[in-house]
């Protein structure tokens, strides 16, 4: 019992001063007909303009932009909304804004496609809010649209406002029974310094990548080509430069490159800004779980977490750059994972375990596999490990975040099996947690995500606060929040767990809940960390359609002891 105990000491560490989330705020945003509903997927991208203290808030499905002020972060108001027409501008996918010396103040939004021929995407550039009196007013009322390629999903602009990048991802789609997958490109909009010349849009494609001798080599290192027919004609070829989905980007300090996140393919991208060319394509990799501790099934009474013999894909998400003592960029990866289900064909790339045919040589994780309390009921990839024998099953996700070093592309620093651990410990009750059926519990969707990714982080922000940097990592689904310290005195940035934080009740159904406001962070989206001014951290949140506004501060932590619950798990 003493090395147990040992044992959950040295994880949780000695209650101490560490950085906390405080609650300061909390503002559920309307649907487009000003009701108030859960569930509407009313907010999901975000963007935080500093000097004037607006945040700019799009929900895809809704089809809408919100603008709040938080110019009182304890009483955020919504000032604005605007409804797009869908039919001609489609939905909204991401919101970014940039202010800089001797640029016009700029406000730009992607819309989906409506073309069902080419599925070009656009964007629209706005001016930013000065004050409450103003409305949405593109800067080139004429001609507003600029065209970037399809499913244009995130941007980001440089820090001098100069370029703007756009990740096309390109989604499969089936249109009246007719598969379509288009082209994964990525789109550089240049701004002009003479005032009111037309940006120049330049798209990036992955074509020199389907040639064999560009792409072995990649397949070879564990990039993912995970869709390579038309699953209604299996005649029809899809070239990895249509299967490739760029997701999300990050901008080098220096303004020269792009990082982006290749989600599905399990890579990264690196594009040359100036050049307007694709350098590389960096595998991910992907994890061993033999020496960590994974909950891999929603049947085992609870949370057992343990060591298996089985591995998973990394597949990141999110992506933000920090710089560290040694000025070297690096880069924070949100390890969220991503199966991949196609509407209106028969396609997926994930099966439970139980349900395929395996040749492996242990037998213990033979019988894992065919166990629902242990391995049968975890989604394993059904086109990864099968081509070796024995086979390897891969998961999806890496449960985590990483620190990638960007001048060798390594990854130095990977959080392990630490959020899962520190979920168990600090929220059981919601562990794994899902937010799916509203007429439920938090409670009763507890573990229900351990088939799937787990704790899911999908959403990271960095910023300082008291002379630290300060990361935090939003829990897709269970609404946990993370927040780790890079300390000044260590050569190589590695994160030190600080909290976890988790908003809203569990007595009641998400119904019941979202209509109380005690809700809290449902399927969190994205964040926000501002460092001007109060630190403040805004999280953006789907299923709640909500804004919660945290401060930060030294405390005391944890605020509770552990319970029973937590020290049985302890001694596994």
């Amino acid at each position: 019992m003493r090395v147990c105990l040992m044992v959950m000491s040295a994880l949780l560490g000695v209650v101490h001063g560490v950085v906390v989330l405080k609650e300061a705020s909390y503002l559920r945003l309307p649907n487009r007909n000003g009701q108030y509903v859960v569930n509407s997927r009313t907010a999901r991208e975000s963007a935080y303009d500093d000097t004037r203290s607006y945040l700019y808030v799009v929900g895809r499905d809704t089809a809408m932009l919100h603008v709040i002020s938080l110019a009182n972060p304890a009483d955020p108001q919504e000032v604005y909304t605007h409804n797009f027409d869908t039919a001609a501008d489609g939905r909204p996918l991401d919101v970014e804004l940039c202010r800089a010396s001797g640029v016009t103040p700029t406000l730009a939004i992607t819309f989906d496609g409506q073309d069902s021929v080419t599925f070009e995407g656009h964007l629209v550039l706005y001016n930013l809010f000065e004050s409450n009196t103003d409305t949405l007013t593109p800067l080139n009322p004429t001609d507003p649209r600029i065209i970037v390629g399809a499913h244009p999903d995130n941007m980001k602009f440089t820090s001098d406002c100069r370029r703007l990048v756009v990740s096309n991802e390109g989604e499969p789609r089936v249109v009246e029974g007719t598969f379509y997958d288009p082209e994964g490109t990525v789109s550089v909009i240049t701004f002009s310094t003479t005032p009111g010349a037309i940006p120049v849009v330049t798209t990036i494609d992955f074509k020199k990548f389907d040639d064999p001798n560009e792409l072995i080599p990649l397949l070879d290192q564990g990039v993912r080509y995970w869709l390579r027919r038309d699953p209604n004609d299996a005649t029809k070829i899809i070239q990895f430069s249509q299967n490739v989905e760029p997701e999300y980007v990050a901008i080098s300090p220096s303004n020269g490159f792009a990082y982006i996140t290749l989600q599905e393919n399990n890579a990264m991208a690196r594009v040359d800004l100036e050049n307007a060319v694709i350098t590389s394509i960096y595998p991910m990799g992907n994890k061993s779980w033999e020496s960590l501790s994974i909950d891999a099934s929603d049947r085992d009474n609870g949370i057992v977490m343990a060591s298996r013999k089985i591995r998973s894909l990394y597949q990141p998400d999110k992506v933000v750059f920090f710089t560290w003592t040694d000025n070297i960029p690096y880069l924070v990866t949100t390890d969220e994972g991503r199966p991949t289900n196609i509407p209106g064909v028969s396609f997926q790339d994930y099966s439970r375990a139980t349900s395929l045919t395996w040749n492996v040589d242990d037998s213990v994780l033979d019988s894992q596999l065919n166990s629902n309390p242990d391995l049968g009921r975890l989604y394993v990839s059904n086109v990864d490990g099968f081509d070796v024998t024995p086979n390897v099953p891969y998961a999806f996700g890496g449960r985590g975040f990483s620190i990638w070093n960007t001048q060798s592309m390594t990854r130095t620093w990977e959080s392990g099996d630490e959020l899962e651990r520190y979920s168990r410990q600090y929220y059981p009750d919601t562990f794994n947690g899902n937010c799916a059926s509203f007429s439920q519990t938090p409670v009763q969707e507890m573990d229900a995500r351990s088939t799937w990714m787990g704790p899911e982080p999908n959403s990271v922000a960095v910023g300082n606060f008291n002379g630290k940097s300060v990361m935090v990592i939003g829990s897709g689904r269970n609404g946990m929040l993370y927040v780790y310290s890079l300390q000044p005195t260590v050569n190589n940035p590695a994160p030190e767990f600080q909290s976890v934080h988790r908003a809203g009740a569990i007595d009641a159904t998400w119904q019941t809940l979202y209509a109380r406001e005690d809700m809290g962070d449902a399927i969190i989206s994205d964040i926000k960390f501002s460092s001007v001014g109060t630190p403040l951290v805004i999280v953006t949140s789907e299923a709640s359609g909500s804004i919660g506004v945290y401060t930060l501060a030294d405390e005391t932590w944890p605020p509770r002891t552990l319970d029973d619950h937590s020290l049985e798990d302890s001694q596994e």
